[in-house]
């Protein structure tokens, strides 16, 4: 059966098209539009009207799209940004489709479901990160199911309109950007439970993770296999940060395998994966690419 989901995010909209066969995922196309919904969110708490706007339209063409592409079923799902705005309403009327407004235990199983589609993941025990526009998932687990999962309101977007920087950020921004994020990873980092993680696998899903894959590999087109081949030590991940955070817009934005579109945002999404490594003590990284709206076929195969 072919599948499509169109997930509306905080900072883009994603489209996955896939055959599911015999319970086996095969992506067929994927593709998404910058709309930055969530901008605007945080101070105002209501989607802005040219945000809504861009993602309805996008939302719009990506079902025309998947409806030209024999889709038998099409999910549109939300996440924290249509989630937590007061006038949600306006951006789901205006779309003229269902929409699962997903909770942010729905967005972190859906994560750890996704990847654990991959059949590269040969790990027992798994802790899934996806840190996204407005919020970040942590979930652990293993091949039987999940074991724990928590969702916190910490997002690059998030922090971006909470702690600009000019265009050459200083020392003392980064560090401010770093002690917001430890003051709210805080909870994770001192609990029991989640130290009890440390001797799993590390996994990071979403935008973020994939754009330090492509930054290191040094490349600009899409490459599942490739991507999927990278685990980044602690140490690289440090050193993405501080280079990016070291550099005016104009020169991000010729970094190789960082979209110039998300040269601005990705200063913050960087440092959530830096602080929770450290935080946690993991050594290294692994990217995966298979994450909420894998999970969200799953859910429905």
């Amino acid at each position: 059966m072919r599948q499509a989901v169109i997930d509306i995010g905080s900072n883009s909209v994603k489209l996955l098209i896939a055959d599911c066969i015999d319970d086996k995922i095969h992506p067929l196309k994927e593709t998404s539009c910058q709309t930055r919904l969530g901008q605007g969110l945080h101070q105002f708490s209501e989607l802005q009207p040219k945000a809504i706007e861009k993602t309805v339209e996008s939302v719009r063409n990506f079902i025309r799209f998947a409806e030209s592409a024999n889709v038998e079923k099409i999910q549109v799902i939300a996440t924290s940004a249509v989630r937590e705005a007061n006038n949600a309403d306006q951006l789901i009327n205006a779309i003229e489709h269902p929409v699962s407004i997903l909770s942010g235990d729905d967005e972190a199983k859906f994560s750890f479901t996704g990847v654990m589609t991959s059949s590269h993941l040969a790990e027992d025990n798994i802790l899934v990160v996806d840190a996204g526009g407005g919020s970040t998932e942590f979930t652990s687990g293993n091949f039987s199911g999940v074991v724990r999962h928590i969702s916190i309101s910490l997002g690059s977007v998030k922090l971006m309109e909470s702690y600009p920087v000019s265009d050459n950020p200083t020392s003392e921004q980064l560090q401010a950007v770093r002690n917001a994020i430890d003051s709210q990873i805080n909870n994770i980092i001192f609990s029991d439970a989640w130290k009890s993680n440390s001797n799993s696998l590390l996994v990071g899903v979403g935008g973020v993770a994939t754009i330090f894959a492509m930054m290191e590999l040094s490349i600009e087109d899409f490459d599942r296999k490739r991507i999927e081949q990278v685990a980044l030590s602690t140490e690289q991940i440090v050193d993405w940060s501080e280079k990016l955070w070291s550099l005016p817009l104009i020169k991000r934005k010729e970094i190789k395998g960082l979209p110039a579109n998300r040269a601005d945002v990705a200063l913050y999404g960087c440092l959530i994966y830096e602080r929770i490594l450290l935080g946690l003590h993991y050594e290294e990284l692994q990217i995966c690419t298979r994450g909420i709206r894998f999970g969200a076929l799953v859910n429905n195969i």
